[in-house]
């Protein structure tokens, strides 16, 4: 995954499982010594358009790094790559990563070939849907229109591959329009907002971009700034949501009982209870964020934007009668104790990389993402040389692409033979399970289709 996927060329990528960030310089004909000024934002008040392409890039690879290191996703996922690590790739490490690696790679299984080259996106649907190979799982339905009646023609699947990339993809645009903001330049937010239009129009790039077209089709009378906003802050909510703040199944009911079997949206809950399926969560956050702001516009005159929609997601979570302070309080301090376990697992399972950046940026702050002020590691650069970050973690990133450690590609390999799939309960198990718990039975049930 990188920010290779929405430009000709690949400018960028995140290695996800060796978590080093590399960028071609050369296709973009900078020097390290400029590329350098770039990073550190020295070299910022006078700047190519290539040069704007390598700082986007930085931006969009850097926040790649820091939800798979500095989030309680991110660290759990982490932790199940190194115990595949540190286990030689064993059976049950490997089933167990499969839960988070397998919601990254379901979209090359899910999507629908189609030959339509360009879809309309302000007409696309969420459906609640089932794949016996990956559970429960929101899918994105696209139409046309022949001005008589609505017709499919294109779908696809709401992965973490599209959470991922919708986080990085909106928080680069919005690091560019405040740059251009600075400098006083209309005309290059006009091109942005063009070339993010034809992007989201674009069929082959649904996949990674769905969540950005979902926005853009439910907070159309928002600014472009603030339309991003909305995904970078739900993408954050949800990556650092911790498991004992449940979400309140009601919403579940309301949003999808109407078209979907009542067995799939038990399955539903009972994932988000174990805190999987977050990039499904990020669709239903949107949905009653919409319905929030429509009942309640945001005041921009009388509130900072970002500020005003965090109280609205924790209204959405506050329990009857509790206020958004204190849901807020409840929310950092289960969130608190989840990242210290996490970041005690990353030390002894020696991800000292991610255990460094955790370490680093526990306090950074949720509204904003700067890059001069979060810890990130050198870069390496595709002609050789390696970048400084601003504030850069104490960590020898030469050592480990010098290094020949075969872990990372021997798994790589492992799971290329293995039948991706993620590990799940069957529907019918899941409402069964639900129907028990809900009626106070007390008891072991065994299912034999299961064995």
């Amino acid at each position: 995954m990188s920010n290779s996927l929405f430009r000709k060329d690949a400018y960028g990528l995140y290695h996800y499982f060796e978590q080093i960030i590399e960028i071609r310089n050369d296709i973009l004909n900078l020097n390290h010594a400029r590329a350098q000024e770039i990073v550190t934002s020295k070299g910022l008040a006078a700047v190519t358009d290539e040069e704007i392409e390598f700082y986007k890039t930085y931006i969009h690879e850097s926040v790649h790094f820091i939800d798979s290191t500095s989030t309680l996703w991110g660290m759990e996922y982490t932790c199940r790559l190194y115990n595949c690590f540190n286990s030689n790739n064993s059976k049950e490490a490997i089933e167990v990563f499969l839960v988070n690696d397998s919601e990254i790679e379901q979209h090359a299984h899910s999507r629908i070939p189609t030959t339509t080259a360009f879809i309309e996106y302000r007409t696309m649907r969420s459906i609640l849907s089932y794949n016996p190979r990956y559970g429960a799982y929101i899918n994105f339905k696209y139409y046309s229109h022949d001005g008589n009646r609505f017709s499919e023609v294109f779908s696809t699947p709401l992965t973490m591959l599209a959470l991922l990339e919708g986080h990085a993809y909106a928080q680069e645009l919005l690091t560019a329009l405040a740059l251009f903001k600075s400098k006083d330049d209309p005309i290059s937010t006009h091109l942005l907002k063009k070339e993010y239009e034809k992007t989201l129009i674009d069929t082959a790039l649904s996949e990674y971009t769905c969540i950005l077209s979902f926005t853009e089709q439910l907070f159309d009378v928002y600014k472009f700034e603030e339309r991003l906003s909305i995904v970078v802050l739900a993408c954050r909510f949800v990556l650092d949501l911790p498991d004992l703040f449940p979400f309140p199944q009601a919403y579940i009911d309301s949003c999808f009982s109407n078209n979907t079997d009542e067995q799939i949206i038990s399955a539903f809950k009972m994932e988000l209870n174990r805190g999987m399926n977050r990039s499904s969560l990020v669709a239903i956050i949107l949905i009653l964020l919409h319905c929030s702001l429509e009942a309640k516009p945001i005041n921009t005159s009388s509130y900072e934007f970002s500020t005003e929609l965090e109280n609205r997601i924790f209204e959405l979570f506050a329990k009857e009668g509790e206020s958004v302070e204190s849901c807020k309080q409840t929310f950092k301090t289960l969130h608190d104790i989840s990242y210290e376990t996490s970041l005690n697992l990353l030390h002894e399972k020696g991800a000292e990389l991610a255990y460094l950046s955790a370490l680093a940026n526990k306090d950074r702050d949720w509204l904003s993402f700067n890059p001069t002020e979060v810890a990130l590691p050198c870069v390496l650069l595709t002609t050789g040389e390696f970048l400084s970050a601003n504030h850069e973690l104490d960590y020898d990133i030469k050592k480990l692409v010098f290094s020949d450690d075969e872990k990372a590609s021997e798994l790589t390999k492992r799971l290329k033979q293995e039948k991706v799939r993620k590990p799940h309960l069957r529907p019918t198990v899941c409402h069964d399970w639900l129907k028990k718990i809900e009626s106070g039975e007390i008891g072991v049930h065994y299912y034999p289709e299961d064995f």
